[in-house]
C-alpha cells in the first residue's frame, strides 16, 4: 500500500522547491478516498455470505481493510518529511521512530496479556489513524501547504504511475520469490518440511531487517546529489561509505551465527528444527550481498532506471522455481534453500553489479575493494571463535550469549583500530558521546 514518489517530485524538492504557498496534491488527500475504500470494500461483500462468516473474522477483515485504507497517505509523507528544507532532524528522528514502534512493540504486552488477533490489529490501526491526523496536521499547520483541486498535472501522474508500476511489480516478485520454496516444500515434502524452512526463513527476515532499515535515511540526500547533477563520484562515494557500515554489522551477525547459530536454533525451535540451521546460513549468506547494496535501489529510483531490477527479479523467480524443485525433491528444505541462494547470487551477485557498473555510473570496483579492506580486521575474532567452539560445547541462550558477548567485543576492537576510517571512528565515537549522557 505504498505508494513512491516519482523523480520529478523528489528533484523539485531537492532542489529547495518548496516554497510555503506552492499548491500541492500530497498525501493526506489520499487519506480519504482510502477511509471511503474501506466502508465501500466491506458494502460490496457478498451479503449472502456475511452471516456464515464468525464475527471475529468479519471484525478481523474490517480492522485490516480499515488499515489499508489509512496506510495510502503513508507513502508520500517521507517526501515531504525527508525533505532538507523542510523537515529537521529531530522530527524526523521521531516519525521514524514512530513508524517502527506502530508496527512492533505494542504487539508484545498485548500477546503477553492474551489478547487476540483483533486486538493486535485494532491497535495497529489506531496507530496508523492517529499518525495520519499527526501528519495532516503538520503538513497544513507547519508547512503551511495547501491543496489545489483544479489544474491537475496529468503529466506529474503518468510519471508517478510509469514509476510506481515497476517498485510495485519488483515488491509482488520479491514475495513471490521468497515465498516459492514454502509453496514447493509443501507439495513434495509435507508441512514438517515446511515449517522447518519456516524457522530458517524468519531468521532470515531478522537478518535482512538489520539492513534495510539503514537505506530508506539516505534517500533525500540520493535525490539532492542526482538533481543537482553533483557526478557519480559523489553516489559511489554514499554507496561505498554506507555499504561499509552495513557489512561490519552483518558480518558481525553472520559469522557469530556460523559458530553458535545451531544451538541457537535449536534452543528457540526444538531438536526437531535444527536443520533450520543449514537453511538459514544458506539464506542469509548470499543475501549479505544485495544487503550491502540496498542503497542502490534508491540510486536506481532517483535515476528512473529501476526497471532492470524487476525484470532481473523476475527471471530470478523463475530460476529459483526451476531449480528448487529438483533440489526440493533430493534435499528437501535445504536443496530448496540452496537454489534460492544460487538465483541470489546470480541475480544480485552477478548482475546487478555488472548494472550498477555499466548503467548506473557506479564504481563497483572501488566499492569492493574498500568492503574487501574490513576483512583482514575480522580474522582474529573468527579464529578465536574456531578455538572457542573447537574446545567448548555452547548449548542453550546462556551459552550463546557466553561465546557471543567477548565475540562481538573483540570484533568490534578489531574493526575499530585496523578497518575502520576517521570518519567511521568520529561516529563510534559520536554514539558513545551520546551513550555516556
Amino acid at each position: 500500500m505504498r505508494c513512491d514518489c516519482c523523480p520529478a517530485c523528489c528533484a523539485a524538492h531537492a532542489q529547495g522547491q518548496c516554497p510555503p504557498d506552492a499548491p500541492v496534491y500530497n498525501a493526506p488527500i489520499a487519506l480519504y478516498p482510502g477511509v471511503t475504500l474501506t466502508f465501500l470494500h466491506y458494502i460490496d461483500m457478498d451479503q449472502a455470505a456475511l452471516p456464515a462468516l464468525p464475527a471475529d473474522a468479519l471484525a478481523l477483515h474490517f480492522c485490516l481493510t480499515g488499515r489499508a485504507g489509512f496506510a495510502l497517505p503513508e507513502g508520500g509523507t517521507p517526501v515531504y518529511f525527508g525533505d532538507g528544507c523542510t523537515w529537521d532532524t529531530p522530527v524526523n528522528d521521531i516519525y521514524v521512530l514512530h513508524t517502527r514502534l506502530k508496527e512492533q512493540y505494542p504487539q508484545l504486552p498485548l500477546l503477553l496479556m492474551g489478547y487476540g488477533s483483533i486486538a493486535l490489529v485494532m491497535v495497529t490501526l489506531i496507530l496508523t489513524a492517529f499518525s495520519d491526523i499527526v501528519s495532516i496536521w503538520y503538513c497544513f499547520k507547519k508547512l503551511h501547504m495547501r491543496i489545489k483541486f483544479g489544474k491537475f498535472d496529468f503529466s506529474l501522474l503518468r510519471d508517478m504511475a510509469g514509476f510506481s508500476f515497476f517498485i510495485f511489480l519488483n515488491e509482488i516478485i520479491n514475495q513471490i520469490n521468497w515465498t516459492v520454496d514454502t509453496t514447493l516444500l509443501g507439495i513434495i515434502s509435507g508441512t514438517a518440511a515446511t515449517a522447518i524452512y519456516g524457522v530458517g526463513s524468519q531468521i532470515n527476515q531478522y537478518y535482512m531487517a538489520l539492513s534495510t532499515s539503514i537505506s530508506g535515511v539516505f534517500t533525500p540526500q540520493i535525490n539532492r546529489i542526482v538533481a543537482h547533477g553533483e557526478g557519480d563520484e559523489q553516489l559511489t562515494r554514499l554507496f561505498t561509505r554506507v555499504g561499509r557500515i552495513q557489512f561490519m554489522l552483518l558480518a558481525l551477525v553472520l559469522t557469530g551465527f556460523i559458530f553458535v547459530g545451531s544451538p541457537f536454533v535449536r534452543a528457540w525451535g526444538g531438536e526437531e528444527y535444527a536443520q533450520a540451521y543449514p537453511i538459514a546460513l544458506l539464506l542469509i549468506g548470499p543475501v549479505t550481498v544485495p544487503l550491502i547494496q540496498n542503497i542502490g535501489i534508491e540510486i536506481q529510483r532517483a535515476k528512473n532506471m529501476h526497471q532492470f531490477r524487476s525484470k532481473v527479479y523476475f527471471c530470478m523467480a523463475i530460476g529459483n522455481a526451476i531449480v528448487s524443485v529438483p533440489l526440493g525433491m533430493a534435499l528437501g528444505g535445504i536443496g530448496c534453500a540452496l537454489g534460492t541462494a544460487i538465483s541470489m547470487i546470480v541475480g544480485n551477485g552477478f548482475i546487478m553489479n555488472w548494472y550498477y557498473q555499466t548503467h548506473i555510473g557506479l564504481d563497483m570496483r572501488y566499492f569492493w575493494k574498500n568492503i574487501l579492506k574490513i576483512v583482514p580486521a575480522m580474522l582474529p575474532p573468527i579464529a578465536l571463535g574456531i578455538l572457542a567452539v573447537s574446545l567448548h560445547s555452547f548449548e542453550g541462550y546462556s551459552g550463546v550469549l557466553t561465546f557471543a558477548a567477548p565475540y562481538a567485543a573483540l570484533y568490534a576492537v578489531c574493526l575499530y583500530a585496523f578497518a575502520m576510517d576517521d570518519s567511521e571512528k568520529n561516529m563510534v565515537r559520536d554514539v558513545m558521546r551520546k551513550i555516556r549522557r
